[in-house]
């Protein structure tokens, strides 16, 4: 079953990104909640990490079972997958999101997690997000420090990402941290 969520008034140049990152945050943790169901029924079910599956971009929102069946998600869905598991080990973590605005105006976000120890798991990169990627989201950043979660549009990313130098600080955005 595919259920749709048509959102016209997020996510598009002249969106409000504090209300683009808190839609995004909750419906990360729609997508984890129900992974912790999945878990819940299927606790045999291998850690993320010792599954297989690994980063690859989609314009889905995928539960477990549907990124075991693909072999691979990008960062929304292993971020959930990842924060149901935390959860289930009584862990807590949230989403965190940061955002980059492109040359056309849209909002390019990415997400990852903020553990209880106020550090930060990235499962994108875990699962094998490139580096010239991530460089977006790094140290090479202009010195901030780097970013704490995105989600994925339906840009070419990997043409964007592939730049020889990171963007300047007046792309970011200050992010948004869950719950």
């Amino acid at each position: 079953m595919d259920i749709v969520f048509r959102l016209p008034h997020l996510f598009y140049a002249k969106s409000n990104p504090t209300e683009d990152a808190a839609v995004l945050c909750e419906l990360v943790e729609c997508l984890a909640r129900i992974d912790g169901l999945y878990l819940k029924y299927h606790p045999k079910t291998p850690s993320i990490y010792k599954s297989g599956v690994v980063y690859g971009r989609t314009d889905e929102w995928l539960p477990i079972p549907a990124c075991r069946e693909l072999g691979y998600a990008d960062c929304k869905s292993v971020t959930a997958w990842r924060l149901a598991e935390l959860r289930a080990r009584g862990l807590n973590a949230t989403p965190e999101h940061r955002w980059m605005k492109r040359a056309d105006g849209v909002k390019d976000f990415h997400i990852l997690l903020r553990l209880d120890d106020g550090t930060n798991e990235d499962p994108s990169k875990i699962l094998g997000m490139g580096k010239d990627e991530n460089a977006y989201f790094g140290p090479g950043n202009g010195g901030r420090a780097a970013p704490r979660v995105m989600a994925a549009s339906n840009t070419d990313w990997d043409a964007k990402f592939r730049k020889a130098s990171p963007p300047s600080n007046n792309g970011w955005g200050d992010g948004f941290r869950g719950r």
